[in-house]
C-alpha cells in the first residue's frame, strides 16, 4: 500500500529531526571531531606511523622497556611554554630542518607532535626524508593526551591545560584542559 504525502512528509521530517539532534550531539563532543582530525591526517601521511596515547603512555611507564623513545614537540614556543609531554624537546616545525634541535637518537624511536597531528605529521615525514629511522606521530597529538587527563609540565611543574593554537584546537579541547590565552590587541 503507497504512503500518503502526508506519511512520506512526517517520515521527511522525523529523518530530519534524528539527524539534526546526532549531528549536533556530534559537534559538542571534541573526541568525536579529533577523530576526525585524526582520520584525515592518516589519510594525508599514510607513510609516518602512528602511535596511540595510551600506547606511549604504556611505553614511557614501562619498567622493561630501558629505552625510551625520543619527544619532540612540533608547536611554537609559546604553546610549549604553557605546557608541553614529560620530557618532550621542543622543535621549530618550520623552516630548514636543524639537527641540534634533535637530540641524539642513537636508533631510538622518535615521536612527534603538535596540537592535533597536521603540524606534528609534516615534521615527521621530513625526518624521515632526512634519514631518521622509527618516526611515529603521537596520533591525536597533544590534545588527545590532555583530554584523556595524561601527565604535562611546563618545565617547572605538572599542569592540566593546553595552549590552543587556533579556535579549531580550542573546540578540540576539553574546558578543563583549554588554558586562557591573551586576547589579540
Amino acid at each position: 500500500m503507497p504512503l500518503s504525502q502526508a506519511q512520506v512528509r512526517f517520515g521527511v521530517l522525523q529523518l530530519a529531526l534524528v539527524a539534526t539532534v546526532a549531528t549536533g550531539l556530534w559537534l559538542a563532543y571534541p573526541g568525536w571531531r579529533l577523530g576526525l582530525v585524526t582520520e584525515r591526517i592518516r589519510r594525508s601521511y599514510p607513510d609516518v606511523p602512528g602511535i596511540t596515547s595510551g600506547d606511549l603512555a604504556s611505553w614511557l611507564a614501562s619498567p622493561k622497556r630501558e629505552v625510551k623513545p625520543v619527544i619532540l614537540d612540533a608547536r611554537s614556543e609559546e604553546e610549549f611554554a604553557v605546557s608541553h609531554l614529560l620530557e618532550a624537546h621542543h622543535v621549530t616545525p618550520d623552516g630548514e630542518l636543524d639537527p641540534e634541535q634533535i637530540p641524539d637518537d642513537h636508533g631510538r624511536a622518535i615521536v612527534v607532535y603538535c596540537s592535533t597531528g597536521e603540524r606534528s605529521a609534516a615534521f615527521a615525514r621530513r625526518l624521515q626524508h632526512a634519514g631518521y629511522s622509527g618516526v611515529m606521530l603521537l596520533e591525536g597529538s597533544i590534545v588527545r593526551w590532555a583530554n584523556e587527563g595524561r601527565p604535562l609540565t611546563n618545565g617547572r611543574e605538572l599542569v592540566t591545560r593546553v595552549h590552543p593554537s587556533d579556535s579549531q584546537t580550542s573546540r578540540l579541547l576539553k574546558d578543563a584542559h583549554r588554558a586562557a590565552t591573551p586576547a589579540a590587541p
